[in-house]
């Protein structure tokens, strides 16, 4: 039987999240505690900015057997027409379990008077959503959307089509290696121009956010299913963002006249700390967490951006005065990857979650020693 979730009952609806999330391949386990806050306006910025959101249990001899929510948020519109959303899915493995969760929730969304239906999206892209289809087996790293294979299958069985696609290249220490070697010299075009990178550090962390959130703001708004939040919002849903960060390797781009115009975060490896607290958070969980910080195996590339007025003038630049266009992605992931080398704590780096499209994708093609892929899927309804 399915039911709507009432606000009384999204504990319910969040320990199912958290349940299943422990049988995701390789994946970590989600924290109850931070499944709960997702449903509170004072934790979610969603439904500050006008979203709405409607619950639904599958229940079978009072065991849950699947969940799903349908959302409309305001922000997200395509040709002018709001979205509706489909997220936080979970069901068993039975395609008749999930095609009436999708039933329901579509159902829902036509009623609101959606007919175009993306999914999986949990409020919005600042959160979680798209859905793993190829990489299942391999080690994790923090942030990477995971879920069982039959997951986005039984939406592809249902009718939803591929909006946007994702890879995640992994570069082992060879593959890191032949990268920089390509690479470098595009690295010596970079401070041959006298351009430079600035690394994070305590001091200069709030200035850091406040630039990343204006360089994300002007590169990904033209990104599929983007939504504008104020940099209030973003520094608050984001304030562990900097501890996340390995200082030493995330770095930020400065032109010739200091103008910072772009920037890379790496993120630390923090999966098996993670992983070890099991879903909890209490005083042994946080000492297990603290046990395995330095259990690091993966650096997280991700979340590079340069305005693009900067990106052209950087090729004009390097052609009219050393008859070589400077790429400023090329460079500043070449000094990443050669500081993660440096740094000796890491055997592989990901260069995670590149949208189909976007031309980061062809700096490790070559290299890329493993490739992982993602979707966000589309369905169009009509009466």
């Amino acid at each position: 039987m399915i039911r709507e979730i009432s606000a009384k009952d999204f504990k319910q609806f969040a320990q199912a999240g958290v349940d299943f999330s422990s049988s995701y391949p390789n994946g970590i386990k989600k924290f109850l505690e931070a499944e709960i806050a997702t449903f509170h306006p004072d934790d979610n910025f969603f439904f500050k900015q006008g979203g709405h959101m409607q619950c639904f249990i599958f229940e079978d001899n009072k065991i849950i057997i699947g969940r799903i929510a349908a959302m409309i948020n305001p922000e997200l519109q395509e040709n002018g027409e709001t979205v509706g959303l489909i997220g936080l899915f979970d069901c068993v493995e039975e395609y008749s379990v999930a095609q009436q969760l999708l039933d329901v929730a579509i159902k829902y969304l036509k009623q609101k008077k959606c007919s175009l239906i993306w999914g999986p999206m949990d409020f919005s892209i600042w959160h979680h959503y798209r859905f793993m289809t190829q990489g299942f087996e391999r080690y994790p790293f923090y942030g990477e959307p995971r879920n069982p294979e039959y997951y986005p299958k039984f939406f592809e069985q249902y009718g939803f089509k591929t909006k946007t696609g994702w890879e995640s290249q992994v570069l082992n220490m060879k593959s890191m290696e032949l990268f920089y070697d390509h690479n470098k010299e595009q690295l010596e075009l970079f401070y041959r121009l006298n351009y430079s990178f600035e690394k994070l550090t305590a001091k200069n962390k709030n200035q850091m956010m406040d630039l990343s959130y204006a360089l994300i703001s002007s590169t990904y708004h033209q990104f599929p299913a983007f939504s504008a939040i104020s940099l209030e919002v973003f520094k608050t849903h984001f304030k562990r963002l900097p501890d996340l960060l390995d200082k030493d390797c995330t770095l930020f781009v400065k032109n010739p006249e200091g103008k910072y115009v772009g920037f890379l975060l790496v993120f630390k490896d923090i999966t098996m700390a993670v992983k070890a607290m099991n879903g909890k958070s209490g005083y042994l969980s946080k000492l297990k967490f603290l046990a395995h910080r330095n259990n690091s195996c993966m650096a997280n590339i991700a979340q590079g951006a340069a305005l693009p007025h900067y990106i052209r003038e950087a090729a004009v630049v390097g052609r009219r005065q050393l008859n070589k266009p400077l790429t400023l992605a090329g460079a500043t992931m070449c000094q990443a990857i050669k500081n993660i080398m440096d740094s000796g704590r890491y055997e592989y780096a990901v260069i995670s979650l590149m949208r189909d499209g976007a031309h980061i994708k062809n700096h490790a093609n070559d290299e890329s020693s493993e490739t992982r892929t993602y979707q966000l899927y589309q369905l169009e309804v009509h009466d």
